[in-house]
């Protein structure tokens, strides 16, 4: 997530797979979102990855 706008949607920022800093912006209703507890880093490696071994990386509460 990178924002929450004044109406309580979110913006969300999707990288696409291996460039990081390419990617889309979405605005999202609040009820579409989960949030992840995870690091900036755990993110990056997933993304990375394209997805492959998540669940190494990010392993829920």
């Amino acid at each position: 997530m990178t924002e929450i706008l004044t109406d309580g949607r979110y913006v969300i920022y999707m990288p696409f797979s291996l460039f990081i800093t390419f990617g889309q912006v979405h605005i999202i209703a609040i009820e579409n979102v989960k949030n992840l507890s995870m690091t900036f880093k755990d993110s990056a490696d997933i993304n990375t990855r394209i997805g492959f071994e998540a669940n190494k990386v990010y392993k829920e509460e």
